[in-house]
């Protein structure tokens, strides 16, 4: 394995980790049934998840919703000057 397969790897997390947070965002309704299923797989099953990834999926969450509610702030503040 070298250095450029190694970076590979870590930005593939990166977005997947981002996807993520905005997928459990958007989709609410899932939201949890999605966390349950990954700590059952976690604590019954002993998949290996390291908490900061754990930690950055929630971080992504919430920053999605920051953005979502930034996206509509500026489509109704640029519809005011239309």
């Amino acid at each position: 394995m070298d250095a450029g397969e190694f970076r590979g790897g870590e930005e593939t997390r990166e977005c997947v980790t981002t996807i993520f947070g905005e997928y459990l965002n958007i989709c609410r309704l899932n939201k949890y049934k999605i966390l349950e299923a990954i700590m059952k797989s976690v604590i019954f099953e002993k998949k290996v998840i390291r908490p900061s990834t754990i930690q950055q999926i929630l971080n992504y969450m919430k920053d999605s919703g920051y953005r979502i509610a930034l996206v509509f702030l500026f489509c109704s503040l640029i519809s005011n000057f239309i």
